[in-house]
């Protein structure tokens, strides 16, 4: 049996079952207040190896692929105002 991963750095960043606090907020890009929220909400799963707590990387993955799209405008609202503002006689 494979130890478990402590990070996933390389070849193994799609191979890794789990992987440390550390290694989901490496790869997920979130805070580790905001990984926290999700573990204790049941949104992602962690497992513990004696003192060590792995996250389950598949539920990490499945989360962040179903975060909502993000929609950008090409003008933000203070700048329509700006102009507004700039266009009154």
């Amino acid at each position: 049996m494979m130890p478990p991963t402590t990070g996933l750095t390389g070849a193994n960043k799609c191979d890794a079952v789990t992987t440390t606090i550390a290694g989901a907020i490496e790869f997920s890009g979130l805070s580790r207040s905001a990984l926290y929220k999700l573990l204790a909400t049941g949104k992602n799963k962690a497992v513990k190896n004696g003192k060590r707590t792995l996250v389950v990387v598949d539920t990490l993955k499945f989360y962040l692929q179903n975060l909502p799209v993000a929609r950008f405008n090409s003008e933000d609202a203070r700048h329509r105002a700006i102009r507004a503002m700039c266009q009154r006689p």
